[in-house]
């Protein structure tokens, strides 16, 4: 709760509590962006990851990389100080890219069903920070930036954390008829201009039915 305001975890508080067994994790500023590769969303048969390093003609193992405890992948990159990215493209499924008002888990903790650990690939501090091997190229931040959502005046007036209590209140059981949970969708993305999409997620997904169902909503959401 609150994740986006609280204070931020200092670097040794963040290694006592990766210590003690309890996952952190890394809350993405401005000048952030994650290409968060999850193999297992992939469409049967395809290989986003090489469609798109081809198409762009980059290595995304030349950035900083966190395997993550579900065999996917975290590749850190630095984007112009307000760049807003689009969280996911039809054309690349199994590929999102996180950027400013999402988190991420942290390197050092643990997958909460496959007990795996979420690990560096190499050294991270191999590439210094101010690097400009670290800053996204430009073909991959045309292809990937957020156009204007265009909510007008009547728009993104509630915050996330507000949308979350909101949706507190609603039984997601309630909202398996499609049409009745897809006009709360386009409700709750309206209302917070485009920035509720983790809240309107976990709530959606809280219902066992569609347990599994993340990136499709995102998707959908998107």
């Amino acid at each position: 709760k609150g994740w986006r305001t609280v204070e931020p975890l200092a670097i040794d508080e963040a290694h006592e509590t990766l210590t003690g067994g309890i996952n952190v994790g890394v809350r993405l500023r401005p000048t952030d962006l994650v290409v968060d590769v999850d193999p297992r969303n992939f469409a049967p048969g395809d290989d986003p990851v090489a469609r798109l390093q081809k198409a762009l003609n980059i290595r995304l193992d030349d950035w900083p990389h966190v395997v993550t405890g579900s065999g996917g992948s975290h590749f850190y990159m630095r984007v112009p100080d307000g760049f807003v990215a689009s969280d996911s493209l039809d054309d690349y499924q199994g590929i999102e890219f996180k950027g400013h008002g999402r988190q991420i888990v942290a390197p050092g903790s643990s997958h909460p069903i496959t007990r795996q650990p979420y690990k560096w690939d190499g050294d991270p501090l191999a590439t210094p920070i101010i690097d400009p091997v670290r800053i996204a190229p430009e073909a991959l931040l045309a292809l990937v930036r957020r156009a204007d959502p265009g909510v007008g005046s009547e728009g993104g007036e509630i915050s996330p954390e507000q949308l979350d209590t909101m949706l507190e209140a609603l039984d997601p059981s309630d909202y398996r008829d499609e049409a009745r949970w897809r006009e709360l969708m386009m409700a709750s993305h309206h209302a917070t201009g485009g920035d509720g999409r983790e809240e309107f997620i976990a709530w959606s997904i809280s219902d066992p039915d569609y347990a599994d169902d993340s990136a499709i909503i995102g998707r959908r959401w998107d």
